[in-house]
């Protein structure tokens, strides 16, 4: 099974191939060069492993939430590979990916993750791993105000201050649905915001009214 998983929803960019049975890692925390960093990434990616595009079964991407901006260069990236490779999308939640990154570091195995959503709110979720060793979801994620996330009994809070989500995990997430040849074609990499408003109206614009991603 090959599988190529970017993930873009925060300051990091994780870049991870599985070929052959190896693992080729790029992870890089470098705020607001995503666009600049991805594709090149991605090549250098398949260059160290000496394999071709077309050799991919699936292509997983970090669906969010998170950064709006970051969430859709890694969508729009994830359709034109597959749908250049003619191969099938997983979307893997960029929280999930973050609690199965603490659980092989830190072997936590009940987690409380988030990110900052900016204006006074955080994304949330919580995570609890199974006999396999993959973390599956407690409480989907959500957005919300900090006051109101209320650490369960058991659990380890962690946000992005202590990790980033790692491309790595996303092929750890996605793997078993690969092997079932459970994906979705290219046309289905839609990012998960969690937002309603994800883009200002005309109006808002010209009003100088600005949206934080």
């Amino acid at each position: 099974m090959n599988l190529l998983a970017m993930d873009t929803s925060t300051d990091a960019c994780s870049v991870a191939l599985w070929v052959a049975d190896k693992l080729y890692l790029d992870h890089r925390v470098e705020p607001q060069q995503h666009a600049q960093l991805l594709l090149p990434m991605i090549d250098t990616l398949f260059k160290e492993a000496n394999a071709d595009v077309q050799e991919l079964d699936a292509v997983v991407f970090g669906q969010g939430p998170g950064s709006f901006t970051g969430l859709r260069i890694a969508a729009s990236c994830a359709a034109g590979v597959a749908f250049g490779a003619n191969c099938g999308i997983i979307a893997v939640s960029s929280l999930q990916a973050l609690a199965q990154g603490l659980f092989r570091d830190n072997g936590y195995e009940k987690v409380l993750v988030s990110f900052d959503a900016r204006k006074g709110e955080t994304y949330w979720g919580t995570y609890a791993v199974d006999s396999k060793g993959l973390m599956q979801t407690v409480s989907a994620d959500a957005l919300d105000t900090p006051e109101n996330v209320v650490l369960p009994e058991g659990f380890v809070r962690a946000d992005q201050s202590t990790a980033w989500p790692n491309a790595q995990d996303h092929i750890t997430l996605a793997t078993p649905k690969a092997l079932n040849g459970e994906w979705d074609t290219a046309d289905k990499a839609l990012p998960i915001y969690l937002r309603d408003r994800v883009a200002l109206t005309e109006k808002e614009r010209a009003a100088g009214d600005t949206l934080t991603s």
